[in-house]
């Protein structure tokens, strides 16, 4: 007879909810005028997708907006501070 006390739930995170988390952060990141505060949203948008991507990594739609989010925060670096609209790269 086996005990069902002895057996541990595994309970697997879903990333819908930090992608989700990810996508509003991005979308709230495009609509703010100072490139620095979208920048930190950029960032905390990337958290999320980084996260989501923990629990499965094949996920392409969140690897495009993790890498767009990381882009858009190292143009920032990369450019001292202007906007990122009016930032190049070559």
């Amino acid at each position: 007879v086996m005990h069902l006390g002895c057996l541990e739930p595994i309970v697997k995170h879903m990333n819908i909810i930090d992608n989700a988390t990810g996508n509003f952060y991005y979308h709230m990141a495009s609509t703010v005028s100072s490139a620095e505060q979208a920048t930190e949203i950029y960032l905390e948008a990337a958290r999320y997708y980084e996260r989501a991507l923990s629990s499965n990594p094949n996920d392409w739609e969140t690897l495009l907006n993790s890498a767009e989010c990381w882009y858009k925060v190292l143009v920032y670096q990369v450019s001292g501070g202007k906007s990122i609209s009016s930032v190049v790269l070559d």
